[in-house]
């Protein structure tokens, strides 16, 4: 953010005073701001200080203005962002001077405002803006603490957006015009890759945090119908089954019996949600792996396969079971016939996880079986490692309970357990089984496990992803009742759980509604 606000230039220049000056000494961090305010660039103290000296960052609230002259505005506040809204009402309010840069909603080369802004009228107001059109005014709205910038006639406010090539350290929650625009230009190609994941991934931390409704983000999502970037899919797959975990939280059934109940309806829409944004994509990409396939395809394929499979898509199992029969009978097979016939037949290794997992949900003792023999086949690390964090897919309670088992037996080394383990976190039976575990051999774990390291991830993994209060109540309790070389880990997991029961107090109405309107149930 620093480095853009200065240029190259300048930054470098002033990293090159810097070292010189104190390569045989010690330094502090306002030497560093001395240093680079020798290139010309004065006020980086007074810029920076608040961003050293105080916790978090902020969000900024944007808004569109039509003025009945005729002048387009934009109206901007800030606020201290916190993932947990119910923290934020006791934090006194803290505010960041920061490097604002307004850009046209297509194009994140066209500037319209690039300067400091929620700071001081001092030194900071002379600093040279780098490619701004014109440099715009502004006022203040000190009761609403809001600056207003009058943008160039050549634009109207709801066809900007903030923080081009995501380099600001802040979030942006937009006004709802501003953002069916930025959704038009996602979905036209115009917006580039960085910025479409630093839109997305906002959008989800602000419903996280209580700052908008959950099933705005989820609208949100629509702009990606067809999304070909491996990078972008990475963050909305990670946010979809964020929601998919939220959802299957809030309709499982009341006991804490290990089930894999029918998806209710709401799951059932965000499965088509899911499969309107990666149909177009499998459509061009399918599931064979072709020779002249570019990188780009080759680590995007796993990630729409592994979409597909879990939400059920017909085409992507039955291929997925196929292509594992193949596999196993080529991996068993003698070294000899393996050289001569078998190699085409297994499945590449970046679609093994994939395919593993969907097979284990869709499947039972026959493939937990035939699982467990490529298992005992696997002369290499990261295959060993494949299978066993794709056992927990299963949906059977019998299966889960066989695997956790095998998982105490030497064929499984210490430090690889913890793959089976978290494995089982992907259903929510499954999660049930992992807490039972957990509260029923916690000695058990914790001198098995060993290290505070592996133990924290099984720990976090066996509650983090509950979201009532009753799970919140019994976890809190367990802990206290048992010490843990990781208590920290405890909190946040804790955390996790308090933020996703507030998230569905909220939102559930809301995200009900936009599910089973936007994709009618079957019935």
């Amino acid at each position: 953010m620093l480095h853009n606000y200065m240029g190259d230039f300048r930054f470098q220049k002033g990293l090159r005073a810097y070292f010189e000056r104190f390569k045989y000494s010690n330094a502090s961090t306002k030497d560093l701001w001395a240093a680079l305010e020798t290139t010309g660039v004065s006020g980086v103290a007074e810029l920076m200080s608040l961003w050293t000296k105080q916790t978090g960052y902020p969000v900024i609230f944007a808004r569109p203005i039509h003025a009945s002259d005729g002048t387009h505005s934009i109206g901007l506040k800030q606020q201290r962002f916190l993932a947990d809204s119910t923290s934020a009402r006791s934090e006194p309010p803290v505010r960041w001077r920061i490097p604002i840069a307004v850009c046209d909603v297509k194009d994140s080369k066209s500037i319209f405002l690039n300067k400091i802004t929620f700071g001081a009228d001092s030194s900071l107001s002379k600093v040279p803006c780098r490619g701004v059109r014109s440099q715009p005014s502004a006022s203040t709205d000190v009761g609403s603490e809001e600056t207003i910038y009058t943008l160039p006639n050549v634009v109207q406010a709801p066809q900007v957006r903030l923080n081009p090539d995501a380099i600001g350290f802040y979030r942006v929650r937009y006004d709802s015009i501003m953002l069916d625009t930025i959704m038009d230009a996602i979905s036209s190609g115009a917006i580039p890759t960085r910025d479409r994941i630093a839109l997305l991934d906002d959008q989800f931390a602000l419903a996280r945090a209580g700052l908008q409704g959950l099933d705005k983000a989820l609208n949100f999502c629509l702009a990606f119908v067809g999304e070909r970037r491996y990078s972008v899919w990475s963050v909305l797959s990670e946010c979809l089954a964020e929601v998919r975990i939220l959802l299957e939280e809030a309709t499982y059934p009341e006991k804490d019996g290990i089930v894999f109940p029918q998806p209710s309806s709401e799951i059932c829409g965000l499965d088509k949600l899911c499969a309107e944004l990666a149909l177009p994509v499998y459509a061009k990409i399918g599931f064979t792996p072709n020779p002249k396939d570019s990188n780009r395809v080759q680590i995007l394929r796993p990630i729409i396969i592994s979409i597909l499979g879990s939400i059920g898509y017909s085409d992507v199992i039955t291929r997925a079971q196929s292509a594992f029969q193949h596999h196993y009978r080529a991996a068993i097979s003698e070294l000899s016939d393996r050289i001569t016939k078998g190699e085409a037949n297994l499945i590449p290794p970046d679609l093994r996880s994939a395919v593993y997992s969907i097979c284990m949900r869709n499947g039972g003792e026959e493939e937990f079986s035939m699982l467990l023999d490529l298992y005992s086949f696997a002369t290499l690390d990261d295959e060993r490692v494949r299978i066993l964090s794709s056992l927990g897919a299963a949906t059977d309670a019998n299966i889960i309970h066989r695997l956790f088992n095998f998982t105490f037996t030497e064929e499984i080394r210490k430090q690889d357990r913890f793959h089976v383990l978290l494995g089982a976190t992907v259903t929510a039976g499954g999660r049930r089984a992992l807490w039972n575990l957990v509260r029923t051999q916690f000695a058990r774990l914790s001198k098995d496990l060993g290290t505070s390291h592996l133990l924290g991830k099984v720990l976090a993994g066996s509650i983090s992803g509950f979201a009532s209060l009753k799970h919140y109540e019994d976890i809190k309790a367990f802990f206290e009742r048992h010490d843990t070389p990781c208590p920290r880990v405890i909190a946040q997991a804790l955390e996790s759980v308090r933020i996703r029961m507030e998230q569905w107090k909220r939102d559930e109405v809301a995200v009900r509604e936009f599910l089973n309107s936007q994709y009618p149930p079957d019935f």
